[in-house]
């Protein structure tokens, strides 16, 4: 993958005033998703400071992009898309194809108020993530396990309502 452009495409779109503006704090909050140890804010451009390194937000950006490995990349991108989708759909999409290499696909959220949406939520991004990836193997049988879930939910609802 060429990550300058998709870094850019990324920062056109979280560089806009509005609610997808990410500001250095904000973007960290999404790094320490990733690594929860990671420094804070104040620490990190103290850090870059004490290498000489730019503190500017394009290039500090940029520079803890690069500084994962490319699924974790991948994740962070995804994560930052799924925030901004609403305000700017097309760039995002845009993004979205260039980083799965083919045309963009729906979507899916499970209302928390569902049975075990945390976990299918999440499954649901592991799943997504995976064939981002081209690993796609791993999606089968993340897919599997998603749907052995909903299964054995329907069939636990099921045959409590009979008994009833």
């Amino acid at each position: 993958m060429n990550w300058t452009i998709i870094f850019n495409r990324l920062f056109e779109i979280i560089d806009q005033q509005g609610p997808n503006y990410f500001s250095g704090p904000r973007f960290l909050r999404f790094v320490k998703e990733l690594d929860p140890y990671f420094p804070d804010y104040y620490q990190y451009i103290e850090q870059r400071k004490g290498e000489n390194k730019s503190t500017t937000r394009k290039n500090y950006f940029y520079d803890l992009l690069l500084s994962f490995e490319e699924e974790k990349r991948v994740r962070l991108i995804r994560r930052i898309l799924q925030e901004t989708r609403a305000e700017n759909p097309t760039k995002v999409a845009e993004l979205y194809s260039i980083l799965g290499g083919e045309s963009v696909g729906p979507t899916a959220n499970v209302p928390e108020a569902q049975w075990n949406a945390e976990r299918l939520n999440r499954l649901l991004d592991d799943i997504d993530e995976s064939i981002t990836t081209a690993d796609y193997e791993r999606a089968i049988t993340l897919s599997y396990t998603c749907l052995e879930g909903f299964f054995g939910h329907s069939l636990n609802t099921t045959s409590r309502k009979r008994k009833t």
